[in-house]
């Protein structure tokens, strides 16, 4: 026995069309999806600095641009809330703070982080050549290790890579004379990463692309643990790149990062930097002296909270005018198919019998 059933052909084109449409659509995001950044692991990190004493101008005379915040003490429980909320805002897993010795300021601020409730972001230590007036020998790397390692690492905050406390060192003349630093005799209870400039670093703490070499570097490097770093600027010394950020530095470094992130291997995205005001490579929402965009104090903190969102979230940082200018056009698509008129199309349907 056969059973027949009468179907409007514009019902069935309409249909199709929405099949066809959605089709696509899922085919969009799936592509999308296929040169987005493979990234659902990746940490981002900044360079962080606790050493301002609240008297910028007799301490800090070299720094040009003015925090948001206005000329702040590191040591304010206050600015530690604020920055707190915007790092992770951003969406930074950790910062890496600059620590200048035993009982120095920047030991004191940081101590002031590792009091408070909060456990993000996390933190880790970075060691600076404070002292290289002695050469190698004139740092105890024992005591230092022992006190890092007590007084923070020892934390649920602190940061850890492959398991174990990170503890970095910018590179210096003797504090990382050619690339060795003394090993921790007890245990091996860091990981350890010398960071800077030096041919022997294990991160690249900046390089600069289309803008020129430096350090022997032209372009940002796929580094050990799978790390780059990205700089909205730099002025130091005879060095001035981007100070304006009209050439698109920022933009330039992020999309090297994103693209080689799309083949796979970026694990660690570092920013130089958070507040590193002497240098102007701050990301912090600043009044800028300079910038193309001054009437925005906001302009890199923004942009970096996009690549971020873009580095963790690729499908969801597809644009949602995107998907509703496709959700537009199947509705109006099925419309169409709706009121168009078509000879009946006759749809057999076999009835089984036993």
């Amino acid at each position: 026995m056969g059973e027949k059933k009468i179907v409007g052909r514009n019902v069935a084109i309409a249909l199709g069309l929405i099949c066809i449409i959605l089709a696509a659509t899922l085919g969009v995001i799936a592509f999308m999806h296929y040169l987005a950044p493979q990234t659902g692991t990746v940490k981002v990190g900044v360079y962080y600095y606790a050493w301002y004493s609240g008297n910028w101008t007799r301490d800090h005379s070299n720094c040009i641009d003015i925090p948001v915040l206005g000329y702040y003490n590191s040591s304010s429980q206050q600015l530690i809330t604020n920055h707190t909320i915007w790092l992770n805002e951003l969406g930074v897993d950790f910062m890496i703070m600059s620590w200048w010795g035993i009982d120095c300021p920047s030991d004191k601020n940081i101590k002031l982080w590792f009091a408070r409730p909060e456990t993000r972001p996390e933190i880790a230590i970075m060691i600076e050549p404070y002292d290289e007036s002695h050469g190698q020998n004139g740092y105890n790397f024992t005591a230092m290790y022992n006190y890092i390692y007590t007084n923070y690492a020892t934390k649920s905050r602190y940061f850890k890579l492959y398991g174990r406390p990170l503890l970095c060192f910018f590179n210096g003349v003797n504090l990382t004379k050619n690339g060795y630093v003394p090993p921790d005799d007890r245990f091996d209870r860091f990981v350890m990463r010398i960071i800077g400039h030096s041919n022997y670093v294990n991160w690249v703490y900046c390089s600069f692309g289309k803008f020129g070499e430096y350090c022997g570097r032209r372009e940002q490097e796929l580094c050990m643990d799978g790390e780059m770093s990205v700089i909205p600027r730099l002025n130091f010394s005879k060095y001035s790149f981007d100070p304006t950020y009209a050439e698109g530095l920022y933009q330039y470094e992020w999309g090297n990062v994103l693209n080689r992130a799309r083949c796979g291997g970026v694990n660690i995205v570092m920013i130089a930097t958070w507040n590193e005001y002497a240098e102007r490579s701050q990301i912090e929402p600043t009044i800028d002296r300079t910038s193309a965009f001054a009437d925005d104090p906001y302009y890199l903190f923004k942009l970096t909270k996009s690549y971020i969102a873009t580095l963790k979230n690729p499908i969801m940082s597809i644009n949602p005018a995107i998907i509703a200018e496709i959700g537009t056009l199947t509705v109006a698509l099925a419309a169409i198919g709706s009121k168009r008129t078509f000879p009946d199309i006759i749809i057999w349907k076999e009835r089984l019998s036993f």
